[in-house]
């Protein structure tokens, strides 16, 4: 049989097609393209969300108008745009009213939620997910019956891409073995559970192997990434893990201190990932603190940038030493 030649420019082409399909297939990606089929899986990567930073605009129990005094949503989606995140950390907490609506600032009119939270998602990028955050204790708001009336509204909710990664808060009530109560989040379309194990110190939170990804806190006071937690979740099998300063008594502790030390504590604590294994929660705003509103002294190391911007910069370090 004779071998068939090919036209010259179409061996051209050939060869280059050929040439991309080995480069595509060689090339290594943290967060990168997309795997699996479920959205959850895909807006991960590989399961190690890269950036992760917590802006929460949505942060009552139940909310049916805007709570921020100083940004609209113009600004939430500006901001998201140069973050660009792969998680937005508990970015509400359900159950959003349907009838809710966020105002766009001078000249725009209002958007409804759902349509607002797919703007979101679109400033956020492909790889990018949103996660709501419920308490797993009860009390006379959260009870069960709100508890699984919120989620089921959350998964209605017309988002694009759909939300489908929770943030446990807390703990349950009472010790017991809880492994089927979590299970039923999974069963009802939650495709990945985050564990908050800041407030772990003395409970021995079991995940059962059904966690995603967990946080341990940045202790308030000497502001160092508490490591025991890390070990716990390792232990569990936790693959991405995170720390964060938690809210609302942390949060306020570090809102206390001057712009300079908030921006020294971030860098600081930034550069530790690596060697610590965790992703910083970079704090934007949430629990009263706003990252863009404090500004550093201009005489100082930071020369009167925002501690938004130091965030920023810490971001684009993070970046380079992923690639």
């Amino acid at each position: 049989m004779r071998a068939r030649i090919f036209p010259p420019h179409l061996s051209r082409a050939l060869g280059l097609a050929i040439c991309l399909s080995v480069a595509l297939a060689a090339s290594p990606s943290w967060g990168g393209a997309p795997k699996g089929k479920q959205a959850a899986n895909e807006q991960a990567g590989d399961g190690q969300y890269e950036i992760v930073v917590r802006l929460i605009p949505f942060e009552l129990t139940r909310y049916d108008s805007w709570q921020l005094q100083n940004h609209d949503g113009k600004d939430i989606l500006e901001m998201i745009r140069k973050l660009k995140p792969n998680m937005l950390n508990r970015f509400f907490t359900p159950r959003p009213s349907w009838t809710a609506t966020v105002p766009m600032g001078p000249g725009s009119p209002p958007m409804p939620m759902a349509q607002y939270l797919t703007q979101v998602m679109k400033a956020c990028g492909k790889h990018c997910t949103m996660t709501p955050k419920v308490p797993l204790n009860r009390n006379n708001t959260w009870t069960d019956q709100y508890l699984n009336d919120s989620l089921k509204t959350t998964l209605a909710m017309q988002v694009t891409p759909p939300i489908r990664v929770l943030d446990l808060d807390n703990w349950f009530n009472q010790p017991g073995n809880y492994q089927e109560e979590l299970q039923k989040f999974k069963d009802m379309g939650w495709e990945q559970l985050g564990f908050n194990f800041t407030g772990s110190g003395e409970v021995d939170m079991q995940t059962y192997g059904l966690g995603s990804f967990g946080m341990a806190a940045v202790h308030p006071g000497d502001w160092q990434v508490q490591t025991k937690q890390i070990e716990r979740m390792r232990s569990q099998g936790i693959k991405s893990i995170m720390a964060a300063i938690d809210y609302p008594r942390p949060i306020k502790a570090f809102a206390q201190l001057s712009p300079d030390r908030q921006a020294e504590i971030i860098e600081t604590i930034s550069r530790q990932q690596k060697s610590g294994g965790f992703r910083f929660i970079y704090p934007i705003i949430y629990g009263g603190y706003d990252a863009t509103a404090n500004i550093t002294s201009k005489d100082g190391p930071y020369h009167g940038k925002t501690v938004f911007d130091v965030i920023l910069q810490c971001i684009a370090r993070d970046r380079r030493e992923a690639r």
